[in-house]
């Protein structure tokens, strides 16, 4: 089971700049932020600011977040995942927001559960109106 600590030993190494193949997850021989939204993506199936890694980005993560109290608190590199460093720099600043929010996942539920949308009424729109347009068109006996 992957947890948080995973999380922090990957952005740790993404700080060291070392560049460890066994953590270059996209394959890309270079080790930075798009191995770890890989890592989030698909190996936990979650979003960025997922911080309780629960599998959604939500109001509960970001109550978890601020409660912790490291944001923009001025003690270099203390942040972790749980603690709000969305963007593996080691600070939870607005820079985590950024990089959280344009990943897209604030409340959208589980990652790969499709999103409800409500059907279109245009379809049944279509039908009816084709079937009333042949009925005129027909000739008449």
């Amino acid at each position: 089971v992957f947890d948080a600590s995973d999380l922090d030993k990957l952005a740790t190494e993404i700080r060291s700049g070392d560049n460890d193949r066994r953590y270059d997850l996209d394959d890309d021989r270079v080790l930075d932020f798009d191995d770890a939204k890989v890592w989030v993506h698909d190996v936990v199936r979650s979003y960025i600011g997922d911080s309780n890694l629960d599998g959604q980005f939500n109001s509960a993560d970001m109550v978890s977040v601020l409660k912790a109290g490291e944001y923009e608190d001025g003690i270099p590199k203390n942040s972790t995942w749980g603690t709000g460093d969305w963007d593996f720099d080691g600070e939870f600043d607005s820079s985590d927001f950024v990089v959280a929010f344009r990943d897209g996942g604030y409340e959208r539920g589980p990652r790969g559960q499709a999103p409800s949308v409500p059907e279109s009424g245009l379809s049944l729109f279509c039908w009816l109106f084709g079937f009333f347009a042949l009925r005129v068109a027909r000739p008449k006996r």
